[in-house]
């Protein structure tokens, strides 16, 4: 169960999560709710309002050693809703520009997930250094089920290491990331690739939370979207210095700095018929530092250069926490 509790604009988020492994197949379920903020644009004045945000989910998960080694399946039963519970009435005028609001909504889903993955990782690795994850998800948001239409999402990954035998430690990584989304352009969505969000680092550190996933570093957070999207990062990742030693007295310990030469591409768009103004890129490199804080708060803090090689063509310096290999 987490609770997060924001003392600036005195908002209160939760969720709660329970797993049960005593069967098979393992038993999951989530609940969650957190506020949100809706925009009103009516008689050419802006506004914005209070929003709820509310997520259940329950799901099952089985692995097959016996039949197909390190292979998993599952399936998961979602639902997620957002509405106003307050919400501002402004009267419209003819002179006005189009108005918009941001409406109530609803959404219910079937995700089917398959993964595969065999890789090694030892003592002293800075990563995974051999093998391969794969995965494939499938959402399908049925007009029976409530929704505006019927409409589906298909995303799927592949991650592949390499050891470099030169040196211990050293790893070529390839992280592939697509989907594909269908359906009613107005319902369907989309799908957003872009540099790393702002980051509150001292509540993300209090939460153990941190930036994971995948990004298009060099560029503004979602800077991009469209319903059909391939995302590659190559990265050269080495072990730099096991320092593995504390500050005096102070509660923090230091225990290692790795880094990283990375390229990030991706290639997103909407229809069938992609350009090259859709095909963006990036070089950069990152130095990580993974430590302790307060004896009990592993972290690991990253500071990176990037430059955008398409347009826009851009340099950015980022220090962020959380993520990396």
């Amino acid at each position: 169960v987490t609770l997060d509790w924001n003392t600036t604009e005195d908002t209160l988020g939760v969720a709660a999560s329970y797993v049960y492994s005593g069967l098979r197949p393992t038993l999951s379920t989530s609940i969650a709710r957190w506020p949100g903020e809706g925009v009103l644009w009516r008689a050419d004045t802006f506004q914005t309002f209070h929003m709820e945000n509310l997520y259940a989910s329950v799901g099952v998960d089985l692995s097959l050693p016996e039949l197909i080694e390190f292979v998993g399946i599952g399936a998961d039963l979602t639902g997620w809703w957002s509405f106003a519970t307050d919400r501002p009435v402004v009267a419209d005028d003819p002179g006005q520009n189009t108005p918009f609001e941001t409406e109530d909504d609803a959404r219910y889903g079937l995700r089917l997930r398959w993964s595969y993955g065999r890789t090694d990782r030892y003592a002293y690795s800075i990563s995974t250094e051999l093998g391969v994850n794969l995965g494939l998800s499938f959402e399908l948001f049925l007009a029976a089920f409530g929704n505006p239409s019927d409409t589906f999402s298909l995303t799927w990954n592949a991650d592949v290491f390499l050891p470099l035998a030169y040196a211990r430690g050293h790893v070529l990584a390839l992280l592939y990331d697509a989907g594909i989304r269908g359906g009613p352009e107005a319902d369907r969505g989309l799908f957003y690739v872009g540099g790393l969000p702002q980051q509150n680092l001292v509540q993300d550190l209090l939460n153990r939370a941190g930036l994971y996933g995948s990004y298009l570093r060099g560029f503004f957070p979602g800077a991009f979207s469209g319903d059909v999207f391939h995302q590659l990062s190559a990265e050269y990742r080495l072990p730099l210095w096991d320092i593995y030693q504390g500050l005096s007295t102070l509660p923090v310990s230091l225990e290692r700095l790795s880094g990283s030469v990375f390229s990030d591409m991706a290639l997103i768009y909407v229809g069938q018929d992609p350009t090259l103004e859709n095909f963006h890129a990036s070089v950069g490199a990152e130095l990580q530092l993974r430590a302790n804080i307060l004896y009990g708060l592993p972290a690991l803090f990253r500071l990176g250069y990037a430059r955008a090689l398409t347009p826009p063509v851009a340099d950015q310096v980022y220090f962020v926490l959380g993520g990396g290999f």
